[in-house]
Order: structure tokens, then C-alpha cells, then sequence
């Protein structure tokens, strides 16, 4: 069976943090300390779902189980995580793609992304370029991070 694309519902808000907090604690780029920071635990927190809902996110869905997930906002790739076991499938990808064709219709020119040490690598074969290193703050720590661009 193929997994869909379609768009957020509210009561997926539990399962794309799911998604995210067991992508992040598989992560080997990042500390035990630094992944605790940015998925300290295994239930969404309060404002996650509002996260969600305030960008255009998309959610890859097969037999009623969240593989992954895409939030875009204004001109940027907000969030993107794919389900540790579906990685490398070409789920990321096709999230970006998504993204990209949607900025399109928006008239942007250009589309951004803060992504990860792991991420960096998937957005630089779309062909994503560093704009700059952008480190991101989370629960005190910093966070390595690189601000990309890919012109549209």
C-alpha cells in the first residue's frame, strides 16, 4: 500500500510528535543531552498542535499510521521529520517536493530551511545550498544548524 499525502488534522498532533521525538533520539549527530533538549519527551507539549496548524502541513499517512510530516511557512521549510524505519525511502524528498511545488503557487522565488547536521545532507541533494550556519537554541543548549536556500 502506498502512503498518502494530505493535509493536517488536529487529532495527528500526538502522532507527528511521535514521529519527531523518535527521528531526533536516533539522530548520531547530536548528544544524548542536545536530542533530550529537542524532544525532551514522548508527548506533544501544549503548543505543539498550534505549531501544526499556524503553517500549511502535509502529513504522509499509510494504513492510518503518521510516516512523516511537512510544515511550511511563508517561504521556509519549517518542519520535516520521516519515521526512523521509513527513512531513506525517498519520504523526505517527496516532503521537500511538496513544499517546493506549494511555494511555487505562492509566487516565491526561492525557499528556505534551518535544517539539522542529519537533514543538511537530504536538503543539499535536492539541491539546497548554506546560505550561513545558523545555530538553533534549544532548552539552553545550542544546536547546530545551517540556514539553506534553493532558488525556485
Amino acid at each position: 500500500m502506498r502512503a498518502e499525502l494530505i493535509p493536517f488534522e488536529p487529532g495527528w498532533a500526538q502522532d507527528c510528535w511521535t514521529v519527531l521525538f523518535l527521528a531526533v533520539r536516533r539522530l548520531e549527530n547530536y548528544t544524548q543531552e542536545e536530542k533530550k533538549a529537542w524532544a525532551p519527551g514522548p508527548f506533544a507539549p501544549p503548543e505543539w498542535e498550534a505549531r501544526l496548524t499556524e503553517g500549511w502541513t502535509r502529513v504522509l499517512v499509510e494504513r492510518g499510521q503518521v510516516l512523516g510530516f511537512m510544515t511550511f511557512i511563508e517561504d521556509q521549510i519549517e518542519l520535516l521529520y520521516v519515521r526512523p524505519e521509513r527513512q531513506r525511502q525517498g519520504w523526505g524528498r517527496r516532503l521537500i517536493q511538496v513544499a517546493e511545488q506549494e511555494a511555487q503557487a505562492r509566487g516565491f522565488h526561492a525557499i528556505h530551511t534551518q535544517a539539522s547536521l542529519a537533514s543538511r545532507p537530504l536538503f543539499l541533494a535536492q539541491g539546497y545550498h548554506d546560505v550561513q550556519p545558523l545555530p538553533c537554541e534549544r532548552d539552553g543548549l545550542t544546536l547546530t544548524a545551517f540556514w539553506m536556500e534553493k532558488a525556485i
